[in-house]
């Protein structure tokens, strides 16, 4: 989904209300859209005793007015108790925002307080700072931020710009973020991925934009790009994935990959391990055993769509790496293959046909930088789209808010994603869910599917039920079959 600037945004609802939709509209849908959000997001994911009570702090603005609609729909259509605390008295609010206060529990700032159980929902300034945050609103978000409650914030955090992605010091840190529209370019750049958490956007009547630039991934696209299984599906019709690495130090890192390939709709998997390494996985995965030649691996690809190379290989075989690099299936590279090529970065002047996926933690893209002699001086999206055009590859670029970057241009934001992921592992189940869903397709589409990879794995990680610090890479592979599942019924 198009990442745009706040004056587009507004341009965009100053040309729906020109051709006939009212300002009221625009707000019921925004607040209505919200509520649906939290509402399953509140009961998914949080125990009931950290949701009693919802606490709605609106400011004067229309954010404000966000607020008061998002309050009517709790309250109405959920059944959950819900109070408003007000920045300002509704009387100084636009028309709009008034025609949402009717029947509200309304009360003055100065009563908010909050206790455990409390989800405070910030609809402060939304995307409306100009400047520093004023005392009055430091204050009340420095409330929030100490209290350790869940925080929703709708359209932007409190104190972040839409625009440069800069925050103020105080800015309100949000568990997660509900934008409106389009997503706005300040939530995915510069401070942005400290203080939104992960992003969802509700959609409402406006014009798409005409511009370019890059885009934020959310389960809108993942719905698009992601189709039922076919009837007649086999095995065969599905991707088939070979997994090639390990070492006797780190047999799981590639069995970890095989089996979240499984579960993200490989139908195939082939695990090629070096001699001795030890094997738990699941007997649907088939596992074969080498002593690093690429005859072996010559054979694994022959009945393979793609394949994932580097994780736990800390042993890796530049010839095997070079042949695939060099062949005409898609290749994930991931971990020690991506070291491999920043000690050999002659390899990737490569005369196959073969797409390249290549998945850098900002570890491993700093060696890479260095190896090419690239500059390193420069923002995660100018690296990683300098990344994809150098080496003619799609590029993930890990981290809180990781970048897919495309040799064409092309360039995305991840909208998910979670703490938790960051434990050892996770990136080996990231590679086996993108060669999963990645595996049949090329071209555009082949971007999409990575972008939709990324996504999932994000959302497997803001899916699991207990805390975010005890989540272990071995829980992400059924998770991300939940994932698949909350995005389309039959995915």
């Amino acid at each position: 989904m198009r990442l745009i600037s706040t004056d587009t945004m507004r341009a965009l609802e100053r040309a729906a209300v020109e051709n006939g939709i009212s300002e009221i509209q625009l707000m019921g849908e925004a607040g209505s859209g919200a509520a649906q959000i939290i509402a399953e997001w509140s009961c998914n994911t949080l125990p009931e005793i950290h949701r009693r009570k919802f606490k709605i702090v609106c400011g004067r603005g229309n954010n404000g007015g966000d607020g008061l609609k998002v309050a009517q729909d709790l309250i109405n259509k959920f059944n959950l108790d819900c109070e408003v605390f007000m920045m300002a008295p509704v009387e100084k609010m636009s028309e709009t925002s008034q025609y949402y206060s009717k029947g509200l529990p309304l009360h003055p700032i100065s009563e908010f307080s909050i206790t455990r159980g409390d989800v405070i929902i910030d609809a402060l300034l939304g995307t409306g700072l100009n400047g520093p945050l004023k005392d009055n609103f430091r204050q009340i978000i420095e409330v929030i931020n100490h209290s350790k409650a869940p925080v929703v914030s709708l359209d932007c955090p409190s104190g972040l710009s839409g625009d440069s992605g800069l925050a103020d010091p105080t800015a309100v840190i949000a568990s997660f973020t509900i934008t409106f529209g389009y997503p706005k370019i300040g939530l995915a750049i510069a401070d942005a991925s400290k203080y939104t958490g992960p992003i969802r956007v509700v959609p409402i009547s406006i014009p798409m934009p005409d511009c370019v630039g890059p885009e934020l991934i959310t389960i809108q696209d993942c719905a698009t790009f992601l189709s039922p299984l076919d009837h007649c599906a086999h095995k065969n019709s599905r991707p088939r994935v070979a997994v090639i690495g390990g070492s006797i130090q780190y047999p799981g890192a590639p069995q970890l990959s095989a089996i979240a390939a499984l579960r993200a709709g490989a139908g195939l998997v082939r695990l090629l391990l070096p001699e001795n390494a030890p094997v738990k996985t699941p007997l649907a995965i088939i596992p074969r055993f080498t002593g690093n030649n690429f005859m072996e691996t010559e054979e694994l690809m022959y009945n393979s769509d793609i394949a994932v190379i580097g994780p736990g290989w800390s042993n890796g075989n530049i010839e095997v790496l070079q042949k695939l690099i060099n062949g005409d299936k898609t290749v994930v590279i991931d971990a020690d293959a991506l070291n491999l090529i920043a000690r050999n970065p002659e390899i990737i002047q490569r005369s196959g046909s073969a797409p390249l996926i290549m998945t850098p933690h900002p570890g491993e893209l700093t060696r890479l930088q260095q190896a090419f002699s690239l500059p390193q001086t420069i923002s995660r999206i100018e690296a990683a789209q300098q990344m994809a055009s150098y080496c003619n590859a799609i590029v993930v670029l890990k981290g809180a808010r990781t970048v897919i970057a495309a040799p064409d241009g092309l360039t995305a934001f991840n909208g998910s994603g979670s703490p938790a992921l960051a434990t050892a592992g996770s990136g080996d189940v990231l590679a086996g869910v993108i060669a999963a869903t990645a595996g049949k397709q090329r071209g555009q589409k082949l971007f999409n599917a990575v972008c939709t990879a990324v996504f999932l794995h994000g959302l497997a990680g803001e899916l699991h039920p207990d805390a975010e610090r005890s989540v272990i890479a071995d829980d992400l592979p059924l998770l991300v079959a939940k994932a698949l599942k909350t995005i389309m019924p039959r995915a």
